[in-house]
This record gives structure tokens, sequence and C-alpha cells, in this order.
């Protein structure tokens, strides 16, 4: 189950949890919440996989993912901006919005989309 007390002591040995730390325990709630919606809603996922202590550390990678990702740069992606430009310097935005550690626990648990049926 996804709860704080959980997350907690997952985030007590994370390298990047500080900003976990200073949200109140509603702002968890809701940020986990998102987490999972995230997660949900990017991968189409096996029977089971919700009981998995891999689902529940992708989860948290992923609430870690949101809180340390730029604000401005999550804006420009969801509204579909993929690359800028300022004078030489260029910017490629080329990751997607879910975290790559927490895909790489669902990775096998992610049905593979290997063709349309018709």
């Amino acid at each position: 189950m996804i709860n704080i007390q959980n997350a907690n002591t997952y985030f007590d040995m994370h390298m990047e949890a500080n900003k976990w730390f200073t949200l109140d325990d509603q702002s968890k709630e809701t940020m986990l919440q998102k987490a999972e919606s995230y997660i949900d809603n990017a991968f189409d996922l096996r029977d089971g996989t919700k009981d998995t202590i891999n689902y529940k550390h992708a989860i948290y990678e992923q609430t870690i993912f949101m809180l340390t990702f730029d604000r401005e740069r999550h804006k420009l992606q969801r509204e579909g901006v993929t690359m800028f430009k300022v004078d030489d310097l260029s910017f490629h935005m080329t990751t997607s919005l879910i975290s790559p550690v927490a895909h790489l626990f669902l990775k096998r648990f992610i049905y593979k989309k290997v063709g349309r049926i018709t």
C-alpha cells in the first residue's frame, strides 16, 4: 500500500529526499497520489503489478522526480516544447515526465506493444 509512513521510510535513505521532508502530510499525500496517477496513466501494467515492491518504489521515485523536476521545464514539456534555442545555445527536452528510475522498476511489468491486430 502506498502511504506516507512507507514513503518516509523509503526516502530516509534517498539522496534527493530533502524536498519530501519539507512537505506537510497533506502535501505528501497529494504528491503520492499524483505520482501514482502519472505511473498508472503512462503504462499498461500487467495484472498484479500494483502489489509488488517494484510498483511502490516506482511511485516513490516518481514522487521525487516530480519534486525535483524543474517547474519551467515541466510546463514547457506539457505544452509540447521539445527544443528551444537562445543565441548559440540550444536545449533539447527529449526526456519524459516519467522518472527514468520509476520506468526501470516497472520495465518487466509493462505490456509490450508489438503491433495492432485489425
